[in-house]
């Protein structure tokens, strides 16, 4: 797991001309993330074969890699995966009542975005 910042995730999207590519932006502390994140590596399995790219970007604290890399690899998350540097502020400031940073972004065939 690297870290990595909006230009570094530009420059992924960019390594993959001609596919689409699915971007899951998601946390340990965000139970919708939690509860959705199985469906992201469901996806990757079914799809990784006809050209889906799947990649994930944790917004969790780089101080919590160790928690980060235990749930991906008990989930059987084997596509790459980042864990932010542009996510850190947000981060600090989450809602304690409402956690939720589930959030998908994917490119088209063609480089055009869609989230």
């Amino acid at each position: 797991m690297q870290p990595i910042d909006a230009a570094g995730l530009a420059q992924f999207v960019d390594q993959h001309p001609g596919k689409v590519v699915l971007i899951d932006f998601w946390a340990t502390w965000c139970p919708p993330c939690v509860q959705m994140f199985p469906h992201t590596v469901e996806l990757s399995n079914r799809w990784a074969d006809r050209g889906l790219v799947v990649a994930a970007v944790s917004l969790d604290d780089p101080a919590d890699e160790s928690v980060v890399r235990r749930f991906l690899a008990e989930k059987g998350a084997y596509f790459p995966n980042f864990i932010s540097r542009f996510g850190q502020a947000a981060n600090r400031q989450r809602p304690s009542t409402s956690p939720a940073a589930a959030s998908h972004f994917s490119a088209s065939t063609t480089g055009r975005e869609n989230s």
